[in-house]
């Protein structure tokens, strides 16, 4: 079923009018963000903090830090993705957003991480067995 040229011409505008006004809308929110944002970058090896806002069931959050850290710097894999490792060797790429300079001197040695299997149990023990001393065998009892 072909639509008439009228409902097409009215679908038509109003698709457009839809598009202008998203992308004005648009413009207008970036403005509005662009105003507080900050600029940050980072260069490899420098040290800082992972905010981490995430809360464990039971735990208040009163007394969490959201800031965890300190991490260094490894790598940039664009303007604002990092990859960050830890003091055990855990690598993570998070967004700038999410890291804040420390400005402590901090002095750590990345160790290096076994690559482990995670689901690897422990050995079972296996138990021990008493062993008697042998007893040198008479011969047959003789039944009464």
């Amino acid at each position: 079923m072909e639509l008439p040229s009228t409902a097409r011409f009215i679908y038509f505008m109003a698709y457009k009018l839809a598009r202008d006004h998203g992308r004005q809308s648009h413009a207008a929110n970036k403005r509005y963000y662009d105003r507080s944002a900050k600029e940050r970058k980072f260069a490899v090896g420098d040290m800082v903090y992972l905010y981490h806002p995430a809360i464990k069931v039971g735990v208040s959050s009163k007394f969490r830090r959201p800031w965890i850290g300190p991490w260094r710097i490894t790598g940039k894999k664009s303007c604002l993705n990092y990859v960050i490792t830890d003091q055990r060797g855990n690598q993570l790429v998070v967004h700038v957003n999410r890291l804040k300079r420390t400005y402590d001197p901090v002095e750590w040695q990345a160790t290096k991480r076994e690559n482990t299997e995670r689901n690897v149990r422990p050995k079972r023990r296996q138990p021990k067995v008493e062993e008697y001393p042998e007893v040198p065998s008479i011969g047959p009892i003789p039944v009464r």
